[in-house]
């Protein structure tokens, strides 16, 4: 009678929530970051349609940045779009 239920309210749940909030928003400012960092160096390298066709279809632009020998930045933003990911599975638990 007098037991607590396994999931009482308020047991951890805003840890999580705070934690799943900013692992969401920081990758997700990084992810916007990095793909408007990606389109303006594609966009000199590749013109016009190295920032329309990246624009209209997001993963390439971590595929031209890497043939284009910017590593780090199509790195960071793959990791970006699985963070995003990842924060996105906490807040869903």
């Amino acid at each position: 009678m007098g037991e607590a239920p396994a999931h009482a309210p308020g047991a951890g749940g805003g840890v999580m929530r705070a934690v799943s909030t900013v692992v969401l928003v920081v990758s997700l400012l990084t992810y916007v970051s990095v793909h408007v960092v990606l389109l303006v160096r594609l966009g000199r390298i590749r013109g016009v349609k190295g920032v329309l066709l990246p624009l209209l279809y997001p993963p390439l632009a971590p595929l031209w940045a890497y043939d284009a020998s910017f590593k780090r930045e199509a790195w960071l933003w793959v990791g970006s779009l699985v963070g995003y990911a990842v924060g996105v599975a906490l807040a869903s638990l």
